[in-house]
């Protein structure tokens, strides 16, 4: 009987590789019907293992566009199925892994579905299954390498934090989980960014001299095997390192891991083809943040061409959008409104289908575009029909965009931005009550604040000193404020244009600035 488990579990693998998800599905539930013919109603960690590998593909199918997905009930199946199986009372370090697969499995679901603010209590639960796993015997359970499986858990817990501005935190978990990939890439003897072998230390003869792997063409099959998932997982932390260093300024940091990406996709173009995309999305953010617009939305639009997977290709596509939309032509507006309005009016349509349309509610079997990428989608476009005086349309926009992101995804930085513009409408629409503008701009102040991020906190500087004056005129406001805030904000532009001239002085980060921007389309 257990020949026959495992000959479901290693078909059903074998067919989501060859993203078959329909035979995957049908093996993975003729599966449990084995499992709840041996234990019938009882919990058991075999149930655990087989519903949590269905929300996997439930997962898996979702993110490529195929439907019906069914990740709803896949994930009430792998709750119900954890539940009876810890109501049999099992040994806790027997379960430890399986526990630890399931918890991590949930955490991503909620990461896809772009509602980070449901996993934020995820984080700690994490650390303490980890512990867990740790001090537990070696089982006959694998899931993946323990150390594959704890870098990508702290990969998800820096990116359930890291929206709401929790940078410390998340570069905290994202530094431990490199230091676990590059330590199990050194043990496989592969060079993530390729070069030159290490030297043989003195004593050791040519024959001990260990083989090592420096570009595609050295990966034997075995090798290849083992280091992938190692390597992808760079990959997706040195996306994040980026993130959290472009978001605090820190561009210097980000022009380096942007190189080191760059090595990475050069040196094991086809082992990494899967991530591509996001390295050219990481490449064009960095560009972008250093006003280098144009050959942003290039990298940006190669992601989109290049993505894997549907939400992937959206979120390129208003990337893109917004770049241009930064470019200072007569037709930006217009450009930007063409690529990002295809998108929201694909969101809208699948919405409208399940019947949630302007509302964020579960479905069964079909799956909704990602929240966190509807809210970029809708504030792109508010953004540009307010460059377009479009004021009313850009304000309804704008305000379905925060009410997505302050309540599900958790993005900070662009609760803070849409705040931000919003409360300039209203500034330039009555001049009469800006009591709420005020509320608005610094409360995206104080977010931009927390995050380190200094252009939005310029920008909400510059409004913030617009109000005031608007009320010293009305004799709202007391005497100097407006002085007091007008010398703030010369203090921090300069503390911008600081970061700017170091830059520019920096020669190693001109020459990474060069070559992320020379031959675009080379990844």
């Amino acid at each position: 009987t257990m020949w026959t488990v495992h000959y479901y579990l290693e078909h059903a693998d074998a067919s989501l590789a060859e993203e078959d998800y329909s035979a995957c599905e049908s093996f993975l539930d003729a599966g449990m019907k084995v499992v709840r013919s041996i234990h019938g109603e009882h919990g058991s960690r075999m149930e655990v293992l087989f519903t949590v590998a269905q929300l996997q593909r439930a997962l898996i199918q979702r993110a490529s566009g195929v439907e019906p997905a069914r990740v709803l009930a896949a994930a009430k199946n792998a709750d119900d199925a954890m539940s009876r199986m810890l109501a049999e009372n099992e040994a806790a370090e027997d379960t430890a892994r399986l526990r630890f697969h399931y918890a991590v499995i949930r955490t991503l679901a909620k990461l896809l579905e772009g509602d980070a603010l449901s996993a934020t209590n995820d984080r700690q639960k994490l650390r303490g299954l980890m512990r867990e796993v740790e001090q537990s015997s070696e089982a006959a359970y694998t899931w993946l390498p323990d150390p594959a499986a704890f870098a990508l858990c702290k990969i998800l817990m820096a990116e359930v934090c890291r929206p709401a501005g929790k940078l410390g935190d998340a570069l905290s978990d994202l530094t431990e989980a490199k230091e676990i990939i590059d330590g199990e890439l050194l043990t496989l003897g592969v060079l993530p960014q390729g070069g030159n072998a290490p030297k043989t230390e003195m004593g050791e003869s040519e024959e001990d001299e260990r083989l090592w792997v420096t570009c595609e063409d050295e990966m034997q099959l075995r090798v290849a095997n083992d280091c992938q998932p190692y390597l992808i997982l760079r990959v997706m932390c040195l996306e994040s390192i980026v993130a959290v260093a472009l978001t605090s300024c820190k561009y210097t940091v980000a022009l380096d891991v942007c190189c080191q990406l760059t090595d990475m996709i050069e040196t094991y173009p086809q082992t990494l083809s899967l991530v591509a995309s996001h390295v050219d999305m990481t490449v064009g953010h960095t560009l972008h943040s250093l006003g280098k617009f144009q050959q942003a939305s290039v990298r940006f639009m190669s992601a989109s061409a290049k993505a894997a997977t549907p939400s992937w290709r959206d979120v390129g596509t208003c990337c893109a959008a917004l770049s241009i939309l930064c470019i200072d032509e007569e037709s930006s507006q217009s450009r930007a409104l063409d690529i990002v309005n295809p998108v929201i009016r694909m969101h809208e349509a699948t919405l409208t289908q399940v019947g949630k349309k302007d509302k964020v509610v579960k479905d069964p079997n079909t799956s909704s575009p990602s929240v966190a990428d509807q809210a970029l989608a809708l504030f792109v476009a508010g953004y540009a029909l307010l460059q377009q005086s479009n004021i009313d349309e850009a304000k309804a926009r704008l305000g379905r965009a925060l009410k997505m992101a302050h309540g599900y995804s958790g993005n900070n930085q662009l609760v803070s931005m849409s705040l931000r513009l919003i409360a300039g409408i209203v500034i330039e629409t009555t001049k009469t009550d800006i009591s709420q503008s005020l509320d608005m701009v610094q409360s995206s102040f104080t977010l931009s604040k927390a995050q380190e991020d200094l252009p939005s906190q310029l920008a909400s500087l510059v409004d913030l000193i617009k109000i005031h004056e608007i009320q010293e005129q009305q004799g709202l406001a007391e005497e100097g404020q407006t002085a007091v805030l007008v010398d703030y904000e010369v203090r921090k532009r300069n503390q911008y244009e600081d970061k700017f001239t170091a830059l520019s002085a920096d020669e190693e980060a001109i020459e990474r600035l060069e070559r992320l921007i020379d031959n675009p389309n080379k990844l």
